[in-house]
């Protein structure tokens, strides 16, 4: 399964309404490439291809990103960013799951990499699976922060000499709450 989660369970049958736009775009977003298939009006096989390569990573886009793609045309660009293809089980020499060799260097969410600067992994949720992803296979149950952590990594950035810029990251830091979000933000 990858690290990254989508933010809605893949049935439209939620007993909680989404509390706003992008949440209900979420909760209805194409998760199945038999459907995608069908949205672009593209041959069912054309998508399949791929399968294997979305047991994973699995396949998770908007429908308003879905609209924008160019019906009956498997080679659309906005369809290539987030269909599953074969090509990437393989493997290729010098290339890991951990490009920028981060799961090394974070600790509970808090990564410090370069001099001045650190990264808070706030989530491992995504609004969208794109296949380019470099942070597809990261760890974020092991190292992403969670709300208990907020205090720990506020210290250790308050800490840190000469720290000049913090960046919040995840999977996507805009899906946290508004309350958590301006919590992590007030503590830093």
């Amino acid at each position: 399964m990858s690290s990254l989660t989508p933010l809605a369970p893949s049935s439209p049958q939620r007993e909680r309404r989404p509390s706003s736009p992008w949440q209900q775009a979420l909760q209805y977003a194409v998760r199945d490439l038999g459907e995608l298939a069908e949205l672009l009006e593209l041959p069912r096989e054309t998508l399949l291809g791929g399968a294997d390569a979305g047991a994973d990573f699995p396949l998770l886009v908007p429908r308003g990103f879905v609209a924008r793609m160019r019906k009956s045309d498997p080679a659309d660009p906005l369809l290539l960013q987030v269909l599953p293809r074969a090509e990437e089980l393989a493997s290729a020499t010098g290339y890991d799951d951990d490009p920028l060799e981060e799961a090394a260097l974070a600790r509970a969410g808090l990564l410090q990499k370069y001099p001045g600067r650190a990264l808070i992994v706030t989530t491992g949720a995504c609004p969208v699976h794109c296949r380019y992803c470099f942070r597809r296979a990261f760890p974020y149950a092991e190292l992403g922060a969670g709300s208990s952590d907020h205090e720990r990594i506020a210290a250790s950035l308050a800490a840190a000499p000469g720290l000049s810029e913090v960046i919040l990251s995840g999977g996507d830091p805009l899906t946290l709450s508004n309350a958590r979000l301006a919590g992590l933000i007030a503590r830093i």
